[in-house]
């Protein structure tokens, strides 16, 4: 679901905009042959990870052990 979220958003932004900026980074120091598919991918994991490890850290997170 967020990785449709990020395809959306780089189709609707500009080409000088963040996602666009980030994609072209990653090309250039990271994966040269990275497609928006898999950079969307890629964005949507690490905002999952963030989530989930922001979650751990505030104590909500439904798989805590008391």
């Amino acid at each position: 679901m967020i990785r449709e979220f990020i395809i959306a958003a780089i189709e609707k932004e500009p080409e000088k905009g963040s996602l666009h900026t980030q994609l072209v980074a990653f090309r250039d120091n990271l994966i040269p042959d990275l497609d928006t598919n898999s950079f969307a991918d890629m964005y949507a994991q690490a905002i999952a990870c963030g989530l989930f490890a922001a979650s751990i850290h505030r104590g909500w997170c439904i798989l805590r052990v008391n």
